[in-house]
């Protein structure tokens, strides 16, 4: 059957185009062009505002957004608005590869439509879509009210070589600076060198997380736990903490180049997880664990970008059942635009939607393809990529929009996810609004809209440069065209965080803050007052920090040491990685395994509680006691003179 430019073929969910005609596709992108579709070159900005609050001008609603410069080999081609009934046909030709043959399938949750090419594009070429729609709904829905086809390029990424898609080290000043010994100020309690730099333990020993140090109370207690990461101390992992500043849980990674990032409670299908990222400085994943701290979904970069991973500074859950995270690659471009040769290379940021249950991308934003190089406040380096923009956190906003922070670019942006646009920016070189006293803010992390109108930033105030004496953290209001300074958070004594950092509004209305490179984290009442404060000791750092309410219930034991004192005294240690209700220890020992009775007790103390006993019998154990007396789980059983068992013995 002869295929023309207006049939297809379907064949079990498969759909295969046949060439068309020059003819053909000039008459397709003709109706384009004369429907005001052909969106193409280079970024742009829109100009145009509603009353009180900046929009952005609309574009088509298709991915790869039209005109981006660096999509990956392995894109595939969507239509977020539109499902499989409302396309009559789709066309998809590569400049320098032809016509692709490829799958049509629903994206999941109703997510439009996506085409999945049987080969990969080639890199360096243009990629032409060519679609017909079935009906005016599908017109309007696709942002092309009235046209019967839609027609958009984008342009696949060249090979760069020997470029690695991976930004400075966390803590590094500028690319001039890198990889010399560090100096910034840190927290008092950093300079303590003389102390240990990680916890020991006996029923524990092969747990080391970072000692923290606390100086004033937690009132807040109501607040909930502290979740944390650490690096740097030669036993990185995610670990959370109780209100006094003990250790609940520690997730101990295998090497000292894996890191844990962004680790915090967030909801998935209506229940709370505990999330966070897992890999290297290089790249990784995103992982979502249950109460009992097994892995439930293991979230992956797509369309291409499985090589580079995502990357450690963000990875927020939807309401939607989807993943936003970052991709980095290193691509080729034009620097020109910053004293940079034509032929040089840029670390592009790329945002992705991943839908969680199926591990597919069902949106992505190239920020090269939106924002001019010459935005950046860093410098170009030679011989170095230019990391030009350095996205560090996105947030899900009202009305289908993404909130993202831009630390080279000094500047929070709202992006529309239907068009790709931006609809207004913060700060930066072309700021939607009039910046009032003290609500600047320069290399900046972590920004977020905790309210309408209520906008939170971390400050760091130095960066690529050092621009500012003390980091501070941001409540700044937007209203209209103004954003005006609320409250600023310093830190007593004064810190300068080079990097990292997190601002988080916590129930009681009270200011949680993690000051990243410093590395301290603090909390403060709405006038100011720092209730408590809490440090790392250098060179240990923390992305961030959060304060969230968490149950944790291990599927394994807990763990129990016993150590002889002298004849017939006996000092046991119990602790259980992980869990959040034990109150009480009870230790029983026996003649045998299967005898066991009570011999002594104690109120949990912090992770390990020490108990000591008097016992010549041949066997001990401990049970873990929640607060009503319940036995919530029991160690294995050990010999008294001497002895560990549990998972991290």
């Amino acid at each position: 059957m002869p295929i023309g430019p207006r049939s297809v073929l379907f064949v079990r969910g498969r759909a295969f185009y046949g060439l068309a005609s020059l003819a053909a596709v000039a008459t397709i992108a003709s109706v384009s062009v004369v429907a005001g579709l052909r969106l193409t070159g280079m970024p742009a900005r829109a100009a145009t505002f509603e009353p009180g609050l900046p929009r952005a001008s609309v574009g088509l609603d298709v991915l790869p957004f039209p005109g981006t410069p660096d999509a990956p080999p392995g894109t595939r081609i969507g239509f977020p608005a539109l499902a499989p009934t409302q396309l009559a046909w789709v066309r998809v030709i590569g400049s320098r590869s032809g016509l692709h043959v490829g799958t049509m399938t629903p994206q999941p949750a109703g997510r439009g439509t996506q085409f999945a090419p049987d080969r990969p594009f080639v890199a360096g070429e243009r990629v032409s879509v060519f679609a017909a729609l079935r009906s005016k709904g599908a017109a309007a829905a696709a942002n092309a009210p009235g046209a019967r086809s839609l027609h958009f390029s984008f342009h696949i990424a060249r090979q760069a070589p020997g470029a690695v898609s991976r930004a400075p080290p966390r803590g590094c000043a500028g690319a001039t600076t890198c990889n010399r010994a560090g100096s910034g100020p840190v927290a008092p309690s950093a300079r303590r060198s003389q102390e240990p730099l990680t916890y020991s333990f006996h029923s524990a020993p092969r747990l080391h997380p970072p000692v923290v140090a606390m100086v004033g109370k937690d009132t807040d207690t109501a607040a909930g736990d502290i979740f944390l990461d650490a690096e740097h101390s030669g036993y990185n992992g995610p670990f959370i903490l109780d209100p006094t500043g003990g250790l609940v849980w520690f997730g101990q990674l295998a090497g000292r180049r894996e890191i844990a990032s962004d680790v915090r409670v967030q909801q998935y299908a209506h229940h709370p997880v505990l999330t966070y990222f897992d890999g290297t400085r290089k790249g990784g994943v995103g992982l979502l664990l249950n109460e009992h701290y097994e892995r439930i979904h293991t979230v992956t970069a797509g369309d291409g970008y499985q090589a580079e991973g995502l990357d450690p500074h963000e990875f927020q859950l939807t309401g939607d059942g989807t993943a936003l995270a970052v991709v980095k690659a290193t691509v080729p471009a034009d620097l020109t635009s910053v004293g940079g040769p034509p032929n040089g290379l840029v670390v592009d940021s790329i945002i992705q939607e991943i839908d969680i249950a199926t591990d597919r991308v069902v949106w992505e934003w190239s920020t090269l393809a939106h924002i001019p190089l010459d935005d950046s406040y860093a410098s170009y380096q030679p011989g170095v990529p230019f990391y030009a923009y350095h996205l560090n956190s996105i947030q899900q906003i009202p009305g289908g929009n993404l909130l993202v922070s831009f630390r080279h670019l000094w500047a929070v942006l709202s992006i529309n996810k239907k068009s790709g646009k931006v609809n207004w920016e913060l700060g930066g070189k072309h700021s939607s609004f009039s910046i009032g006293p003290g609500a600047n803010f320069e290399w900046q992390h972590d920004a977020r809209l905790a309210s309408p109108g209520l906008l939170t930033v971390f400050d760091n105030g130095a960066g690529l440069t050092k621009n500012e004496k003390q980091s501070r953290a941001l409540e700044i209001a937007l209203r209209g065209h103004a954003a005006t300074l609320v409250h600023a958070y310093e830190h007593t004594p004064r810190v300068l965080a080079l990097s990292q950092g997190s601002v988080q509004l916590v129930p009681s209305g009270n200011v949680f803050v993690g000051w990243g490179f410093a590395p301290t984290f603090s909390e403060y009442t709405q006038a100011g007052r720092q209730i408590f404060s809490a440090s790392f000791r250098s060179p240990v750092q923390s992305y961030r920090a959060y304060r969230e309410h968490w149950t944790g219930a291990p599927m394994w034991p807990p763990s129990i040491d016993v150590n002889p004192v002298s004849d017939g005294k006996v000092m046991v240690y119990a602790s259980w990685n992980g869990d959040t209700e034990v109150a009480r220890w009870r230790v029983l020992a026996g003649a045998t395994k299967t005898a066991l009775e009570p011999v002594a007790g104690a109120a949990r103390r912090g992770f390990e509680t020490p108990i000591a006993i008097e016992t010549k019998r041949q066997y001990v154990e401990v049970q873990a006691l929640a607060g009503s007396g319940r036995v919530l789980a029991t160690s294995s059983v050990v010999s008294p003179k001497g002895g560990c068992a549990g998972p991290e013995c």
